[in-house]
């Protein structure tokens, strides 16, 4: 059945990979936020005629990061989610948030830290409540997610291995979770979210990274940016 799913962050590598893989099944809102809106009117308006709302937005690192990167970064990791499940609670729909595996308390870097609290006040402020209203919120935790567009610098220096026998290659350990892996997780917490089968706050961690060769490094790097 279609359902209207609103995604956040849609226009970011990660966030436009979830609406093109959702899109085949159900009908995708994209919704980004507007010139100096706040993240409560944001959390509200994405939420409103929808029936799950996804968060894919979020600040990533910022190298050196001034006072107003940190408070930038406690904006979109922070406050941003928790909005969003206030919003959703009041609506009564299931929610999707994406984090990362550097959600870590003592993380070296504030983007880190930054996850960190967005999802512990998830788990302490809503997770009971979403239990008690037999609502779903889904936190999945990604290794770095190797999406296009790519660094061309990057891509160019690993151009040679689109011509080299994959068997010839070494055997390395990926440091990405590969994007299908991570989008049918995606898929696969969408359906138990809309089918009522996930209660309260479940938190799911991709912890290792993928093994594969060196090729497949290149593939990854350079095939699929089309470079």
């Amino acid at each position: 059945m279609t359902s209207r799913i609103a995604v956040l962050g849609a226009s970011g590598r990660v966030g436009s990979a979830i609406c093109a893989r959702l899109r085949t099944r159900h009908e995708v809102v994209e919704i980004g936020r507007r010139a100096d809106e706040a993240v409560a009117d944001l959390a509200r308006r994405a939420t409103d005629d929808a029936e799950l709302v996804i968060n894919a937005a979020g600040l990533a690192h910022v190298e050196r990061p001034t006072t107003a990167d940190l408070a930038r970064l406690e904006t979109a990791n922070v406050e941003l989610p928790l909005a969003l499940a206030e919003a959703a609670l009041a609506r009564a729909i299931p929610m999707l948030h994406v984090s990362s595996v550097k959600a870590v308390a003592d993380a070296p870097a504030p983007y880190g830290r930054s996850k960190y609290e967005g999802d512990r006040q998830l788990v302490t402020r809503f997770g009971s409540a979403f239990a008690d209203a037999n609502l779903g919120l889904v936190i999945l935790r990604p290794l770095a997610l190797l999406f296009p567009p790519l660094d061309a610098g990057r891509v160019s220096r690993l151009r040679f291995l689109r011509w080299w026998p994959r068997s010839l290659t070494p055997a390395v350990h990926l440091p990405v979770l590969a994007p299908r892996t991570f989008l049918n997780a995606v898929e696969d917490a969408v359906d138990e979210l809309l089918a009522g089968r996930a209660r309260g706050i479940v938190a799911r961690d991709f912890g290792s990274s993928e093994r594969g060769t060196l090729r497949d490094v290149g593939d990854a790097m350079a095939g699929r940016a089309g470079t």
